[in-house]
């Protein structure tokens, strides 16, 4: 939880795409789709995927020792 509140990479990491996306945010109104081919390396914020209420619910940016994680949430050491 503290690493997800307070992330350690907080400008996140880049990621090449694999295939053709599609994002919002284009034109004038910043409504328009926009692709991204293949092949364009794009970064992934980590502050804002740590903070989203969507993911993390409405208590997103609160710290919460007990928050609950899912089994597949958490990396047991096993590779």
């Amino acid at each position: 939880e503290t690493l997800r509140r307070w992330p350690a990479v907080a400008n996140g990491t880049f990621r090449e795409l694999l295939f053709d996306d599609f994002v919002q945010g284009g034109g004038e109104d910043g409504n328009k789709s926009v692709r991204v081919p293949a092949g364009t390396f794009v970064q992934v914020s980590n502050i804002a995927r740590h903070l989203n209420p969507d993911l993390w619910g409405s208590t997103a940016k609160s710290f919460d020792p007990d928050r609950d994680w899912h089994t597949d949430e958490i990396w047991n050491g096993n590779v």
